[in-house]
């Protein structure tokens, strides 16, 4: 029976701790998938709203902790990235660093050219977006700008026309375009096979919403024409934790062992009580083989509760049929005890 009752808390503690693992495997799983996923969208296609006021939190957070305020490790990996560059002014126009050094418009601006700066998304060849950020009673400006491939393609491609020049250009950078006549599609270079033969419309979606085609998208006109060139989003490599990152992830290791915990405990939890009932029906079956038909003692219990109420519907019957075998089997005792002492006084009547 011993042999029994271990393979029996193996098989429940086997059971359980597989249910539970697969089932925190898969929800892990789903929310780091969808975690990375949303933070990688939003750093793609929304950089200048998500992605950029992430950064300037970091570069106030490195400040916290560095007392420096500079273009950190993160936005420098962005930058290179992108082919991009930083810059981060105070409120009085003075630019206090830069990545790459010497990159952006000027080492100092105006409050005039500081307005232009935030509302205008072109300057130039350049797409500049720019978020606000507050340190220590202090407010500054990080500034993100950005010549894009688009910006040039376009240049080229209105100005040679689809020379092989033009088109190894449009190779050399994986991009694609399109020339329009009004609304009617008259040429396309090197376009995918799901966005041939798009219409001005849709063009114009792709332009507005760029995670739908995973592509920057510039639109220009010349002699009539309007021409448009897509291309692709660059990749951005993982950044680096940070302290507020590297606070975080601990807070998360923190709660995964918590959880862990929790898990164990539940565990033991469910062998204990789903193997009880079946191991007190054992103790039984053990007892009515050495001829004792005494229900036996709960054990492990915290309220004082017979076994009736305590097992389950199963070992209710069990319970029932046992004490009607010791009902029984008491009668039988005193029936012989009373044939026993009749046999005994007839025995000594006779003599």
């Amino acid at each position: 029976m011993k042999g029994f009752r271990f393979r029996l808390w193996r098989r429940f503690t086997f059971q359980y701790s597989l249910v539970l693992f697969v089932t925190a495997l898969l929800l892990m799983t789903f929310i780091l998938i969808f975690g990375f996923y949303l933070e990688t969208q939003e750093r793609r296609t929304n950089f200048y709203e998500a992605g950029l006021d992430s950064l300037a939190f970091s570069v106030a957070t490195d400040y916290a902790f560095e007392g420096e305020l500079a273009i950190s490790d993160n936005l420098q990996q962005e930058a290179d990235a992108r082919n991009g560059w930083f810059q981060i002014v105070s409120e009085d126009g003075a630019v206090l660093d830069s990545y790459p050094n010497g990159s952006g418009f000027s080492d100092s601006y105006s409050m005039q050219e500081l307005t232009t700066l935030i509302d205008a998304r072109t300057i130039e060849s350049h797409h500049v977006y720019t978020t606000l950020f507050e340190e220590t009673d202090e407010t500054y400006l990080l500034i993100y700008g950005e010549e894009r491939i688009t910006d040039e393609l376009l240049g080229q491609l209105q100005a040679e026309g689809t020379t092989t020049e033009v088109l190894q250009r449009f190779n050399d950078h994986s991009a694609w375009g399109y020339v329009f006549d009004g609304d009617e599609l008259i040429q396309q270079l090197q376009a995918p096979h799901s966005l041939r033969n798009p219409s001005m419309g849709e063009v114009l979606l792709h332009q507005a919403q760029p995670e739908r085609v995973d592509a920057y998208v510039q639109i220009g006109e010349a002699d009539g024409l309007t021409y448009v060139v897509y291309s692709p989003i660059p990749e951005l490599p993982f950044l680096p934790l940070n302290e507020v990152g590297t606070t975080l992830t601990w807070i998360a290791l923190s709660i995964l062992a918590l959880a862990i915990l929790s898990f164990i405990v539940s565990i033991l939890w469910f062998t204990r009580t789903f193997t009880k009932p079946i191991n007190g029906a054992v103790d039984w079956l053990e007892q009515l083989e050495d001829g004792n038909f005494q229900e036996p003692k709960t054990f492990g219990k915290t309220k004082k509760r017979t076994m009736e109420t305590s097992l389950s519907p199963l070992s209710r019957v069990v319970s029932i049929t046992v004490q009607f075998i010791e009902s029984t089997s008491s009668q039988q005792r005193k029936a012989r005890s009373i044939g026993s002492k009749s046999r005994s006084m007839d025995c000594r009547s006779i003599t």
